[in-house]
């Protein structure tokens, strides 16, 4: 009888032991599981990262080119301004020097339009005509040139 408790003890022990191996089983089978399924979350993870690092730098590129042009739009424009206030130095030096001209001159200028309208008379009028450049009207100064010593007189 003894060997019969003994053999009955085995049993329970092996039947034991198999519950015990198939529960351990089932746990590794579960582990494995969730360790793919974590290992799946962080390759994810990973790729989702990489992914946001390619969308930063090239983020980073494309400002890297909007700076770049914006500087050369800043250089274009600086020099565009130095050029227009050269241009506008120039064009004032030259209306000193044509009024310059017109008030040292001794002759009468005449600045009029393609219609007749006097744009500017020089103050020689007054000396050489006996008028104000405010009094002459078109017709006056027709009237106080003398036009055949103007054409004797003139440089060709």
């Amino acid at each position: 009888m003894a060997a019969k408790a003994a053999l009955s003890e085995v049993d329970t022990a092996l039947s034991d032991l198999h519950t015990w191996r198939r529960d351990h089983e089932r746990r590794v089978r579960e582990t494995r599981q969730r360790l793919e399924s974590a290992s799946r979350g962080l390759e994810e993870e990973d790729r989702e990262r990489r992914e946001a690092e390619e969308a930063v730098q090239a983020a980073e590129a494309a400002l890297a080119e909007i700076d770049a042009e914006l500087a050369r739009s800043r250089d274009e424009e600086r020099q565009r301004a130095g050029m227009q206030k050269r241009m506008m130095w120039l064009l004032h030096q030259q209306v000193q020097r044509y009024w310059l001209l017109a008030k040292m001159c001794n002759d009468v200028i005449v600045h009029a339009t393609t219609s007749g309208l006097f744009l500017y008379l020089s103050p020689k009028c007054k000396m050489m005509l006996g008028y104000q450049p405010s009094e002459l009207s078109e017709a006056a100064l027709l009237r106080a040139v003398n036009f055949k010593g103007a054409i004797k007189n003139a440089v060709y």
